[in-house]
């Protein structure tokens, strides 16, 4: 069974944070898409968020601009699937990029 395809119908079942590499143009963003909508119809009682990398950055720049990180914390740890797309933005940054990859580690560790 393809990983995307494993995640989407076993969600929280090792493959958990499942990250995909891949060139542009070669459905990554569709894949993303089609493993929420599955886990959407297969386990109603879960909450899935979609959000891009981009967005998901701004938004953590903002909170901390604001000093609004907790509201920000709250916000991403409520969902049980979380799907980012274009998260490649973020290998090597430093910087905002960085502390966001490190808030991703944070979320895997602390739920």
């Amino acid at each position: 069974m393809p990983a995307a395809q494993r995640v989407a119908e076993e969600p929280a079942q090792g493959l958990q944070p499942s990250v995909h590499l891949r060139g542009s143009g070669l459905g990554k963003t569709h894949m993303l898409h089609a493993s929420g909508i599955t886990s959407y119809q297969n386990f109603t009682n879960l909450s899935v968020c979609y959000v891009s990398t981009e967005t998901f950055l701004n938004e953590f720049i903002d909170s901390i601009r604001t000093r609004g990180q907790t509201a920000f914390k709250r916000r991403y740890r409520a969902y049980d699937i979380l799907l980012v797309d274009d998260i490649q933005l973020l290998e090597g940054q430093e910087g905002d990029a960085g502390r966001v990859f490190l808030y991703f580690q944070l979320l895997l560790r602390d739920g």
